[in-house]
């Protein structure tokens, strides 16, 4: 399922899609698209809400246009689902750079591109809150998952953030991650995408709180998010100050009989 912005001809172009056309298949009957009327605002929530709007598989996954997984991915996230007995969740991949991964270790449990089952995305009405034009859903969705128990950790499946190339002359995939220049400066799309982001935090304080914008914040801090995910109940409703007050407690635990984590 495609989702994409009307306007966009490089897209339009590249899947024979007709300029004007709102949903249909691209010219090779392959691709089901969705397109989305940008309004003057940035549009990633909305194109991949759009094309769950016409999905109709069992599990969906927000995926971007510059995210590469690895190779065998898709058996190894078969065996994973297949070990889940909830019926509802959410499943956070890394999806970092890689050069970020190696240099800040910063790997959290933010679900960026998250996989949701269709009953739970049929529960929620969306796959990203549309409350947001681009920054802050993944948050509230680590939040929203996070306190009802859903989140599933899936780290150990990687999808490779390109900042280069992706495919070698051998029309082989590679790592377009590892690059140890990133470019500080940001795409016209990018800086209206970012201009958002004092709004999208208004949204989350008002949604939820100083508890619950704590507990993801937490979650987001590398080692201290492996606490947060081993404190939380998948069995029931998490109250924030639980999560906290446990994952705490065992991070100070754990601190006091490993020192590789005194650092």
């Amino acid at each position: 399922m495609l989702g994409f912005e009307s306007g966009d001809m490089l897209v339009s172009q590249e899947y024979g899609i007709d300029v004007h056309a709102v949903e249909g298949f691209s010219r090779d009957g392959v691709t089901k698209f969705h397109c989305s009327e940008a309004n003057d605002t940035s549009s990633a929530v909305r194109n991949w809400n759009g094309a769950a709007t016409i999905s109709n598989g069992d599990f969906l996954i927000a995926i971007a246009d510059d995210l590469v997984p690895e190779e065998g991915w898709d058996i190894q996230l078969d065996m994973f689902i297949s070990k889940i007995e909830s019926e509802n969740f959410v499943l956070s991949f890394t999806d970092d750079r890689c050069n970020a991964l190696k240099t800040r270790n910063n790997d959290t449990l933010l679900p960026r591109h998250p996989l949701i089952p269709r009953r739970t995305y049929e529960q929620l009405g969306y796959l990203f809150n549309p409350r947001f034009d681009s920054v802050g859903p993944d948050f509230d969705l680590l939040v929203l998952s996070l306190t009802k128990g859903w989140l599933v950790d899936a780290r150990e499946i990687k999808l490779h953030h390109s900042i280069g190339p992706i495919i070698n002359s051998h029309g082989e995939v590679v790592c377009g991650c590892s690059t140890n220049a990133l470019s500080r400066k940001r795409t016209d799309a990018q800086s209206r995408m970012h201009k958002n982001s004092e709004a999208a935090w208004d949204h989350l304080k008002a949604d939820w709180g100083f508890l619950h914008i704590l507990l993801g914040k937490i979650a987001c801090i590398n080692r201290l998010s492996d606490f947060v995910y081993r404190a939380m109940n998948p069995q029931r409703n998490n109250s924030p100050i639980r999560i906290i007050v446990k994952a705490i407690s065992l991070y100070n635990l754990n601190k006091f009989v490993n020192p590789r984590l005194w650092r």
